[in-house]
């Protein structure tokens, strides 16, 4: 589970100018990394998260303290991610009702059910586009859309475009 989840301010975020060219070389058959290259990059990974990340030791501790209570839930969600998992199967799995369920997750998370798996769904969204080379209506199948057509309704309302130029918006830079 990303921890990131529990931020009520997150959003996709390009967190740095990167060079491809730059980084191209260390793909290159016989290329051996040092530490120094290996330091390189972790102190660029740091400095970027530095700038768009709030106060992590809150957001861990919180995260940890959420996760431990809702292991079970979590681990079904993620078992079962897509736009077809119910609240109501996540309640079965906490051991009460959707009410109480949606109440005792939404006071612990700061989110409801519905909200978090949307969340988690968009994230997962975000990652394939990205990522792979699916077409969109693949990634809407893999999602368990009932229809591209839905899948990208779910996607504008979340992100504010559509999937296909989220992806060209994202490939471009801007």
């Amino acid at each position: 589970m990303d921890l990131l989840l529990d931020w009520p301010a997150r959003t996709p975020t390009r967190i740095g100018p990167a060079d491809l060219a730059a980084w191209r070389h260390w793909l290159q058959p016989g290329w051996k990394n040092s530490a120094n290259h290996l330091l390189q990059i972790q102190a660029q990974l740091e400095h970027w998260m530095a700038l768009v990340l709030p106060d992590l030791d809150a957001l861990v501790s919180r995260h940890l303290l959420t996760h431990a209570r809702f292991e079970n839930v979590f681990a079904r969600l993620e078992a079962g991610l897509g736009a077809d998992l119910r609240i109501a199967d996540l309640a079965r799995v906490y051991g009460t009702g959707t009410h109480a369920f949606s109440t005792a997750f939404s006071a612990t998370t700061g989110n409801t059910p519905k909200e978090y798996l949307n969340r988690r769904l968009n994230q997962e969204a975000l990652q394939l586009l990205l990522n792979t080379d699916l077409r969109v209506k693949e990634i809407a199948t893999r999602l368990r859309f009932t229809s591209e057509f839905y899948f990208s309704r779910f996607f504008r309302k979340h992100n504010g475009v559509s999937p296909a130029h989220y992806r060209q918006r994202f490939y471009a830079g801007g």
